[in-house]
This record gives C-alpha cells, sequence and structure tokens, in this order.
C-alpha cells in the first residue's frame, strides 16, 4: 500500500513531525465522517497533551478563549 499522498507534501517534507489523521475521502459518506472524526481525534489528543505539559499556560488560553467566544455562545 502506498503512502498518503498529504503525508508527503511540500510542507511534511519541510516539518520535523508530520501527524497524518484519516484517509483519502473517496466517496461522501461513512468514509468522509470517519475521516473527519479521526482528525478530531488527534487535534483533541495533541490539545491535551499540550495542557498536560503546561498547564498554567493552557488555562490562560482556554480562559481567553471563553472570554472571546462568550458573547457568540447560543
Amino acid at each position: 500500500m502506498s503512502p498518503i499522498p498529504v503525508a508527503r507534501s511540500p510542507l511534511s517534507e519541510t516539518s520535523r513531525h508530520v501527524l497524518v489523521a484519516g484517509g483519502q475521502d473517496l466517496v461522501f459518506g461513512l468514509e468522509t465522517s470517519a475521516s473527519r472524526i479521526a482528525h478530531l481525534a488527534a487535534v483533541d489528543a495533541l490539545a491535551h497533551l499540550l495542557m498536560g505539559l503546561r498547564p498554567e499556560t493552557a488555562r490562560c488560553r482556554l480562559d481567553l478563549s471563553a472570554d472571546i467566544t462568550a458573547d457568540h455562545a447560543y
């Protein structure tokens, strides 16, 4: 099986670390949803890792984000 094309993009060639989640979306439907869930899980895992490494900074950023988005809550 050949690598996913995005894993060998110009950006990934210049990056120290590359994280690829999901796969090729061939048709709309289950494959598209699964790919989006994979991306969401990867970003969520990275966010939690960073929050664990720098909890004070994370709390400050989360509070700032909450202040900015408070007027846009439904």
